[in-house]
């Protein structure tokens, strides 16, 4: 009598947990040159894992750090899933701020609750092991009932350079019906969340070169032009009064979220009284009528990153600085076209700035949005399972940054991506002490488990060797 899946994955969390620490010891960081090795070792690690429950596996490398693409058996006539996630992890630098160290991980106990601590267990290893412990079960009881293939990348925390040419140089193998990934957060800590959005980026740097060299301010002031107030002067202007951005036709491939979503997202009270308390605010920025989650998920905005000039060091120096940059970033929505509102930036920077200052610009990066048909039959199992395993109705969220990957899918294998993550807002992603709750682990594999039982075709399984 073959072993019930759910019972196997329970058994299986044990040891579920040991594997995930050793992941988590592998210090893959993306961003450090002095790392790539712990890249590979993280490859390596991903492709013997999967290759232990009845995947075939390889590594490829298309300019950077490498990729793993790895198939399952083959099941005739089931749906076909292609899974993402990333080995990669931010730098855990800030060593004094951690509780333990950062890359030797443990199961301890935080306000009472049990976590999975360190560097990479929310983002995205840990995510990441509740689709392979899924499996790895399905594997080990009754099979794996659908065709599955992933792909693990290595540049995420880094905007994914490679990824596009690695989805194209092996879109034949990486052909399916719609793509899942495990690296996003729950709106709130207990309500199930499937992102069905993206907002788009593109980011500029901007440079206005005025005079020849630094002046005394007392001896010129006022007479020349002064970079950094043409600058300011300049990027001020495109902020309008009611929070709009003034920029020639920013608005026109807009379009606003279905009410049957944005009724949902309006009754994420906590949420919305959390988040500017939780960052010492206590008023909202951009368009006036928007409800804060709705600015965030779906309207565009423009936002200063940095600006610098003058004299950085300690005291003061009266001077006209001859330089001024900064560093602007866009998040775009809906059919918004980033090099369209990369000409209309720079038009926009050029028309305020005199003749005689020199204006220079750097492109940084440019995704658009995504924006996913939340209604299809995959969407709607999901919405049903997590309803069981998490008792609460799940959400339908946008998601406010980006994942290069997702649109590189729409583009290039015109498939849609189902955004199911389990990270708490509290689990410090990016900053010192990551963690994971224990149950957000389970729950999330249990959740997986019952996704792909319920998407087989049919009870009878037939498996092609």
């Amino acid at each position: 009598m073959k072993t019930h899946p759910i019972d196997k994955l329970e058994s299986n969390f044990d040891s579920a947990v040991m594997r995930l620490k050793e992941f988590l010891s592998i210090e893959s960081i993306s961003t450090d040159v002095n790392k790539i090795n712990d890249c590979v070792a993280a490859a390596d690690w991903v492709c013997k894992e999967l290759d232990s429950i009845g995947f075939s596996s390889k590594k490829v490398t298309e300019g950077g750090l490498p990729a793993v693409i790895s198939h399952g058996p083959i099941v005739k006539n089931a749906p076909r899933i292609l899974f993402y996630g990333h080995y990669d992890v931010q730098p855990a630098d800030d060593l004094d701020a951690w509780l333990l160290p950062p890359f030797e991980a443990d199961i301890i106990y935080r306000n009472e609750v049990k976590i999975i601590h360190g560097r990479g267990s929310a983002d995205d290893k840990g995510q990441l092991l509740t689709f392979i412990e899924a499996c790895r079960a399905l594997y080990e009881s009754t099979g794996i009932p659908v065709n599955i293939t992933f792909l693990i990348e290595g540049e995420e925390e880094i905007g994914s350079p490679s990824i596009s040419n690695v989805i194209n140089r092996y879109k034949d193998e990486l052909e399916s019906d719609i793509v899942f990934i495990s690296d996003t957060s729950m709106i709130e800590d207990n309500t199930p969340t499937l992102g069905c959005q993206l907002r788009g980026f593109l980011g500029e740097i901007v440079t206005i070169t005025g005079p020849s060299h630094d002046l005394h301010s007392g001896n010129y002031g006022g007479a020349v032009h002064n970079p950094a107030g043409l600058l300011v002067q300049a990027i001020s202007k495109i902020y309008d009064t009611d929070g709009l951005i003034n920029l020639r036709n920013f608005y026109k491939d807009i379009e606003d979220v279905p009410f049957e979503i944005l009724k949902d997202w309006i009754k994420l009270d906590k949420f919305s009284d959390n988040f500017l308390k939780s960052v010492g605010l206590s008023t909202s920025s951009g368009e006036k009528n928007r409800h804060i989650v709705e600015k965030i998920w779906s309207r565009p905005c423009m936002e200063i990153n940095s600006i610098c000039s003058g004299y950085q060091n300690e005291g003061f120096k009266t001077i006209i600085p001859s330089t001024a940059t900064a560093k602007v970033s866009f998040r775009l929505v809906g059919e918004q076209d980033p090099e369209y509102i990369r000409a209309s930036f720079r038009n926009h920077v050029r028309e305020h700035i005199p003749g005689d200052c020199k204006v220079e610009f750097e492109s940084y990066g440019a995704i658009k949005a995504v924006k996913m048909d939340c209604f299809r039959p995959e969407f709607v199992l999901a919405q049903k399972i997590l309803r069981e395993v998490w008792g609460r109705k799940c959400v339908f969220a946008g998601m406010g940054g980006s994942i290069p990957a997702v649109s590189h899918f729409k583009q290039h294998l015109n498939l849609d991506s189902m955004l199911l993550g389990f990270s708490r807002s509290d689990d410090n992603i990016h900053s010192a002490n990551e963690k994971l709750d224990y149950e957000c682990f389970t729950k999330g594999a249990l959740s997986w488990l019952m996704i792909l039982q319920e998407m087989r075709v049919n009870s009878s399984i037939e498996y092609e060797i």
